[in-house]
């Protein structure tokens, strides 16, 4: 009751919002770029931020760096 004697009653509405994750898997030639990280070496790395519902989102790279290659060829002829 409140100070008066009446019944005082009290609702809540209450709203739960959920964190939120995405996992990426890239394959990239000597470095990617994601979330304005550049990344030179394989492996899995994570970033997180804020969803549009104020609770932390949490993003998975995976992510595998090949390197350049190159070769150098060798070749002998005989003039004709």
């Amino acid at each position: 009751t409140n100070a008066a004697g009446c019944v005082h009653t009290t609702t809540l509405n209450l709203t739960i919002n959920q964190p939120t994750s995405e996992t990426i898997t890239e394959t990239a030639c000597s470095s990617y770029t994601y979330g304005g990280q550049t990344y030179t070496a394989s492996g899995t790395y994570t970033q997180t931020s804020t969803n549009a519902a104020g609770c932390v989102h949490t993003t998975t790279l995976n992510l595998t760096i090949n390197q350049p290659t190159s070769e150098t060829i060798t070749e002998t002829a005989c003039s004709s």
